[in-house]
């Protein structure tokens, strides 16, 4: 075992390398623990994954490098398809969407919040301060929605 596959075996993540043609050239075991699915190399992409995964793979693969990574959420596992110059990796996460995405998505209700707030306290027409309080309350909760499913996606 080279360097670079111990390094890839030990991940917390499931890795699969897909070669051009279509075959899976490495998968490490959380990759075939996460899908069910032992003994993945040396098979073909359509045979041993998901469909919803396979178009994913198929457009990497074309571009020969040069498109962005993709996501897809199959079967409560988010899958992460990067190309490579003579194929596609795919890493898999389990969780219908990343958890670092929470912080994505509040940080801009954040900054909506503090502004708000800020203008709140400059403002001295009483409908327009309720209104605003509708803002940050409808932030607040919004926030604490992200919070919720963040909790449910780490849970698993």
């Amino acid at each position: 075992m080279d360097a670079s596959t111990g390094v890839l075996a030990s991940l917390p993540v499931g890795v699969i390398s897909v070669n051009a043609d279509q075959l899976i050239t490495y998968a490490n075991a959380r990759a075939e623990a996460l899908l069910g699915k032992p003994e993945l190399v040396g098979k073909k992409v359509l045979d041993a994954l998901p469909g919803e995964l396979y178009e994913s793979i198929e457009k990497q693969i074309a571009s020969k490098g040069t498109t962005k990574l993709r996501s897809i959420v199959v079967n409560n596992l988010t899958m992460m398809v990067g190309p490579m110059s003579d194929g596609a990796i795919v890493v898999i996460t389990p969780g219908g969407i990343p958890s670092h995405l929470g912080h994505e998505l509040k940080t801009p209700l954040t900054s909506i919040m503090a502004y708000t707030e800020a203008v709140e306290g400059l403002v001295a027409d009483e409908e327009a301060k309720r209104f605003l309080g509708v803002v940050i309350e409808e932030t607040k909760r919004m926030m604490k929605m992200i919070d919720d499913q963040v909790a449910k996606w780490r849970a698993g």
